[in-house]
């Protein structure tokens, strides 16, 4: 495997543990009052260990598409 395309899975790797990450806050913001309030903790959980590892910077729009991939499957 060369050295672009194991940074470019590793990259969408990163993106991909983002997007959980972003949903996991939909959910819980979305459902604060029944199941949301155990799900806060585990999405910042998650923002403190992605954050802490500088290379998961580049998938940190994952965080927005997460977000917005729950408030899609509304409409």
């Amino acid at each position: 495997m060369s050295t672009v395309a194991l940074t470019t899975h590793r990259a969408w790797g990163w993106f991909g543990a983002w997007l959980l990450v972003g949903a996991a806050y939909a959910v819980g913001l979305v459902g604060i009052l029944t199941i949301g309030i155990f799900v806060l903790p585990v999405a910042i959980i998650g923002t403190v260990l992605l954050a802490r590892q500088p290379a998961s910077l580049r998938g940190a729009p994952g965080l927005v598409a997460g977000l917005g991939l729950f408030f899609m499957s509304l409409s």
